[in-house]
């Protein structure tokens, strides 16, 4: 899935970002401006599968595979993170340096197996947990080490997705906390078909976030530059 959404988006960004090159200061603004977009995107997402990962996996294979819904909500912890660090490559490759990507590529490899020796000793769960948090452990250094000619800092990136990040995590919690203290509204969604069950939760998560976003910049200017960002990504 975090693929499947990166590549419609990567050819375009390292086109767009390769014109840039001569501008580090340009460069380094519309990078920022472009993993604004994937958080704005990737996030909400993200909280949305952790939320409804259990019922997606119940509903597309069957209650025989329970466990694998549980391990899919894990996944799905990561997925706004992995979509950020995804983009290292694009600041690699306009940037013309394939070779630094190349063992960038062998550093995380071998960082991501030990991660995965740790967490092999808890088992499938452990595994899991390992990977997903091996993504937010090189997500920084990652963008730091391709941004190096274009002077990227950490600080920079943090600033970029933090608000998307702590409202999609502001917004996962209220559904939460509304699903397992609420006892009215928890017994409506259970009462309903699982199909519809997941659409309802995905739209109420969806209003939070959006909600959390204006709260969290104090008006939906963001979102319109975001929208406006994506359309001439896309034109």
């Amino acid at each position: 899935l975090p693929n499947q959404l990166v590549h419609p988006m990567s050819n375009i960004a390292v086109a767009t970002l390769s014109r840039l090159t001569a501008n580090a200061e340009k460069f380094r603004n519309s990078f920022l401006q472009v993993i604004s977009l994937q958080a704005f995107i990737g996030m909400p997402i993200s909280a949305i599968l952790v939320l409804t990962g259990q019922d997606l996996i119940l509903l597309l294979l069957g209650p025989q595979w329970e466990t694998a819904g549980q391990l899919f909500e894990i996944f799905a912890f990561g997925l706004g993170i992995k979509l950020i660090y995804f983009t290292n490559g694009w600041l690699h490759l306009s940037l013309g340096s394939p070779g630094k990507w190349l063992r960038w590529s062998i550093g995380s490899l071998l960082f991501t197996v030990i991660c995965f020796l740790i967490g092999l000793s808890f088992g499938l769960k452990g595994i899991t947990i390992a990977y997903t948090a091996s993504f937010y452990l090189l997500v920084g250094p990652a963008l730091w080490y391709a941004g190096r000619p274009i002077h990227l800092r950490i600080s920079m990136i943090v600033t970029a997705i933090w608000k998307y990040y702590f409202s999609a995590l502001l917004s996962g919690c209220a559904f939460w906390l509304l699903l397992h203290f609420n006892h009215y509204s928890a017994d409506i969604l259970t009462r309903m078909p699982i199909a519809l069950r997941i659409f309802i939760s995905s739209c109420l998560i969806l209003f939070l976030y959006l909600f959390f976003i204006v709260i969290t910049y104090r008006g939906v200017r963001p979102l319109l530059q975001l929208l406006s960002l994506l359309k001439d990504l896309l034109s």
